[in-house]
C-alpha cells in the first residue's frame, strides 16, 4: 500500500511544462559545411570542425584565426584538458585519434632582462614567481639549456607573480632594482636559491652580498615604474593563457615537457625550420 501511494503521489506532483524563451545572440557564417562545434572552456576559441577536412578556429570576436588540416572523413570533434588537444573521430576509419594543438603567442620581451646572445635565432620566455618552488627547480635547467646552446639560445624573464606568494611580488620589484645596477641574472639566482626564506631583510641582504648600492636600491625598490613593469608582464601572461608558474613559451610555442629531453626537442625544431 505504501509503494502504490508514494508512486501516485510521484505522478500527481509531476511538474508541469515551463515556458520556454530563446533567443540567438551570436552566429556565424562559414565557408563549408560543419559537422561538430566545440568550444574551449575559457571561451577565448571556437573549433568548427568542417567538411572540407579541416577545423576552423575562432576567436571569442568570431574572427577565423587559424586552419588545422586532418583526415578526410573526419566527422566527430571534441576539446580535451584545457584546448591543447583535440580528440577527433572519423567513422569511416573507425578510428578515434588524440591531436596536439599549440597555440604560437606573440609575447613582447622589449625592456625584460635577457641572457644570451640578442640575434639567437631561438627565444625562450619563463612566466616566473620567486616564491614558486617550481620555478626556483627550473632555473639550473634554464642554465643547462643555455650552455648546450650558447649561440642559438637567449632567454627573456617575465614577472607573473601569484596573489597567494606574499613577497613574489616585492621580491619582483627587487630584481628589477638590481637589474639598474647591472646585477639581474645574479640577484635572481639568490632569489630562487632561498625561495622559501623570503622577507625584506633578505633582499637587502642579497642586495649586499652582491655588492650593489643600498641607498639606490632601496629608492629603486620601491618605484612605481617597476609595479607598471611587473603589471605588464602579468597581463601579457594571462594574454598567452598563463595560468601558473613557471609557463615556458619556447619562440612563442608553449612547452609542456619541461625535462631538458623536451626543451631540446622544440629547440631544435625551430633551429631546423630557421635552417642553422
Amino acid at each position: 500500500m505504501f509503494l502504490a501511494c508514494l508512486t501516485l503521489s510521484f505522478a500527481l506532483a509531476a511538474p508541469a511544462l515551463a515556458k520556454v524563451e530563446t533567443e540567438v545572440v551570436s552566429s556565424l557564417e562559414i565557408e563549408a559545411t560543419p559537422l561538430a562545434v566545440a568550444s574551449a572552456a575559457d571561451g577565448k576559441r571556437l573549433f568548427v570542425l568542417a567538411d572540407s577536412a579541416e577545423i576552423l578556429v575562432f576567436d571569442s570576436g568570431g574572427n577565423l584565426t587559424d586552419r588545422i588540416a586532418v583526415d578526410k572523413g573526419t566527422d566527430g570533434l571534441q576539446i580535451m584538458g584545457r584546448g591543447d588537444q583535440l580528440l577527433l573521430k572519423n567513422s569511416g576509419k573507425k578510428m578515434v585519434s588524440v591531436l596536439d594543438v599549440a597555440f604560437i603567442q606573440e609575447i613582447n620581451i622589449a625592456g625584460a632582462p635577457i641572457k644570451g646572445p640578442a640575434n639567437a635565432p631561438v627565444t625562450i620566455v619563463v612566466f616566473d614567481d620567486f616564491q614558486c618552488p617550481y620555478c626556483s627547480r627550473l632555473a639550473p635547467m634554464l642554465k643547462e639549456v643555455l650552455a648546450a646552446y650558447p649561440k642559438e639560445v637567449k632567454l627573456a624573464y617575465k614577472h607573473y607573480p601569484l596573489r597567494n606568494h606574499r613577497y613574489a611580488r616585492p621580491a619582483a620589484a627587487a630584481s628589477l632594482a638590481a637589474n639598474e645596477q647591472g646585477m639581474f641574472w645574479e640577484y635572481h639566482d639568490l632569489l630562487f636559491a632561498n625561495y622559501n626564506q623570503l622577507n625584506e631583510l633578505k633582499f637587502l641582504e642579497f642586495a649586499r652580498q652582491l655588492g650593489l648600492n643600498i641607498k639606490r636600491f632601496e629608492e629603486d625598490m620601491k618605484s612605481p615604474a617597476y609595479q607598471n613593469v611587473i603589471n605588464t608582464d602579468t597581463r601579457d601572461g594571462i594574454a598567452a593563457g598563463v595560468r601558473g608558474t613557471p609557463a615556458v613559451f619556447i619562440n612563442g610555442r608553449p612547452l609542456k615537457d619541461r625535462s631538458i629531453g623536451g626543451f631540446k626537442k622544440i629547440i631544435d625544431n625551430e633551429l631546423e625550420k630557421a635552417g642553422k
